[in-house]
């Protein structure tokens, strides 16, 4: 007797999004963006998706589409010598949005890395919102290693907007590293940063164009702007600062009381 397996298709919204509730699904979106069958397909996450020691990425063309989380988490594992290490390896004109990214991300590549926790080089408009990041991140290569928490080199104008990074950020060498973005142009909005970042190399600093964005510490000068104290942090000023004036429903950052932290009101449980 012979075993037969049959790959079943990924299922389809109404809206013609792919449904992804598994490591295989993930791979199988992969598959459909990276082998070129449609670098424009969209994705939305119906449960939260560990990959394990998978290594798959989606993106090593260019992913064009939209990959929506829906309010799940994406942990991932990653410790690869490939070059542009992230969840999203290449994009043009593509949205990650409404998804939490955990795990660990570790570059061994010798050289330049382009290490990030959402998309290693996107070309184009593309748009990053809603996201957070608490992946821990590490770098060890050398040379234009451009790793940030958001985008490690954007070589278009992407826009990122309402994203929270906690995790970390290490490298032991190289040059060109930023906060939310590594080198390259970016238009960012109404984003924090509470996490750690110990960089070393040269050329570190804050790249693309921050409006209403805040920083808990970085190893360079933080702009007066992006500056904030452990009190603005608890006591709400941060969050209603991240709010902009959004209230209700319409408001994406919250803060129970007592809270250390602003949160992503996405994934705050109910």
């Amino acid at each position: 007797y012979r075993t037969i397996t049959v790959k079943m298709a990924l299922p389809t919204d109404g809206d013609g999004y792919y449904l992804l509730s598994s490591v295989q699904d993930w791979k199988d979106f992969a598959e459909i963006v990276n082998s070129g069958t449609n670098q424009a397909a969209n994705a939305r996450m119906t449960a939260d998706i560990d990959l394990g020691d998978d290594q798959t990425h989606i993106g090593t063309g260019r992913f064009k589409g939209i990959f929506d989380g829906n309010g799940h988490t994406l942990t991932v594992h990653y410790s690869s010598s490939d070059y542009g290490l992230a969840p999203f390896r290449y994009t043009e004109g593509a949205t990650v949005r409404n998804v939490h990214i955990d795990g660990s991300i570790i570059s061994t590549y010798s050289r330049e890395s382009h290490t990030s926790g959402i998309i290693s080089n996107p070309k184009g408009a593309d748009v990053i919102s809603n996201v957070w990041v608490s992946v821990d991140i590490h770098s060890g290569g050398s040379g234009w290693i451009e790793c940030a928490a958001f985008i490690g080199c954007s070589s278009g104008n992407s826009t990122i907007t309402d994203c929270l990074f906690t995790g970390t950020m290490t490298t032991t060498s190289g040059y060109y590293n930023g906060c939310f973005l590594g080198y390259g142009t970016a238009t960012i909005s109404n984003c924090l940063s509470t996490g750690t970042f110990d960089y070393v190399g040269t050329h570190i600093g804050f790249r693309g164009t921050h409006t209403n964005c805040y920083v808990k510490q970085f190893p360079s000068t933080i702009p007066t702007a992006m500056q904030l104290t452990d009190e603005q942090l608890t006591d709400g000023t941060i969050t209603a600062n991240l709010n902009n004036g959004r209230t209700g429903a319409d408001a994406p950052w919250v803060q129970d009381a007592g809270a250390d932290e602003p949160r992503l009101a996405l994934f705050v449980n109910p």
